[in-house]
């Protein structure tokens, strides 16, 4: 499923001002229309992963909770794993930089934060193709 950048912004924005809600708050908002947005966001973060068939509204903040906890995960990991390849790739080793960011893809279900280490993977490749 392709998504705008604009799109996947205000998506990452909604969950944000939804995982600052309480549970009870969570509940009372969910609806059809709130589930199908949730539900990009899902496939966003999660990729391939099953989304659940008959979410009910007293699993709905459970789900916003889990959603928000792997955002912050992989924004973490991919930060870390840029700031690492960079490192290397500033020391001339740009083949180590693209490893790392390929070995981030490995293990990240998430195709939004894959599609950010793929841009800086091809970046690299550019990078040391001109050496």
């Amino acid at each position: 499923m392709n998504i705008s950048d604009e799109k996947r912004s205000l998506l990452f924005n909604f969950l944000d001002e939804l995982s600052e809600l309480d549970r009870h708050a969570l509940e009372m908002r969910f609806s059809e229309d709130l589930v199908n947005s949730v539900r990009l966001i899902f496939c966003e973060l999660i990729g391939n992963e099953e989304f659940p068939d008959s979410l009910t509204a007293a699993q709905f903040p459970e789900l916003i909770f889990k959603l928000r906890e792997i955002k912050r995960t992989w924004s973490r990991e991919l930060g870390n794993a840029i700031i690492f390849a960079a490192e290397n790739a500033d020391n001339g080793h740009v083949q180590i930089a693209i490893d790392i960011l390929k070995s981030f893809q490995e293990v990240c279900p998430s195709p939004f934060y894959n599609g950010i280490a793929q841009v800086q993977i091809d970046r690299y490749k550019i990078q040391e193709n001109e050496f």
